[in-house]
């Protein structure tokens, strides 16, 4: 049977209702009118079943199926990729900057001191452990609950120069949108609840030199 215009209900039916045909092999029929419907929506490829028998859907959907696998397989061995360099990278830089958030507060608004906002406050403590002088640096703060999720993460740029072995303090804010979830988790978490996490990018040295990530535009 092949389909046409008028029959496609028919041959689904006639697929669901076979006893011949492995349960592998009606979803493949399905998968294939599935995307027929969607032609091409959300990055899908399109299938026309029109003129195809069962067998041929069947076989077209099994090829499909097996390359958006290779695309896939392929699209998390990048993803891992990415994140091991991002992890190695963030290790090295580690060696010559440590950083810790030692205290995180809330200061509501207001108006009587004209703050019409409210803020979440981040203190940290950083030292410069590389045998040379640093002039900036910048990176990523990454907050996580006990299990480990991420609830928040945090840019940070520091351009205050730091000598070799020396220790400084930062103090910053955000802020606070009460309708964030990330926001309100951040917020109401003690710290000693969180495992903080520093992530750091991009590293300039007093002597013009820089590691990590080159955040200049061309």
């Amino acid at each position: 049977m092949k389909v046409t215009e008028t029959n496609e209900q028919e041959v689904l039916k006639a697929v669901a209702e076979s006893k011949s045909m492995t349960p592998e092999e009606k979803e493949m029929v399905v998968g294939y009118f599935m995307r027929s419907k969607l032609g091409g929506i959300f990055g899908v490829m399109p299938a026309n079943p029109l003129g195809k028998t069962v067998k041929q859907i069947i076989e077209e959907q099994k090829a499909y199926v097996a390359e958006e696998k290779v695309k896939e397989d392929m699209e998390k061995l990048l993803a891992k990729e990415a994140k091991e360099k991002e992890e190695a990278l963030a290790a090295e830089l580690r060696k010559s900057l440590s950083l810790a958030i030692y205290e995180k507060g809330f200061i509501p608004s207001n108006m009587y001191a004209s703050r019409y906002d409210d803020y979440i406050t981040i203190k940290a403590a950083y030292q410069n452990t590389s045998t040379k002088d640093i002039r900036a640096f910048q990176g990523t703060v990454i907050f996580q609950d006990l299990f480990g999720d991420v609830i928040f993460k945090s840019r940070l740029k520091i351009t205050d120069p730091i000598k070799a072995g020396e220790k400084a303090t930062w103090e910053g804010t955000i802020k606070y949108n009460q309708f964030s979830d990330e926001h309100n988790k951040l917020k109401n978490a003690e710290l000693k609840d969180l495992k903080v996490i520093w992530a750091p990018q991009t590293i300039i040295f007093a002597d013009g030199s820089r590691i990590g990530e080159d955040t200049r535009q061309e």
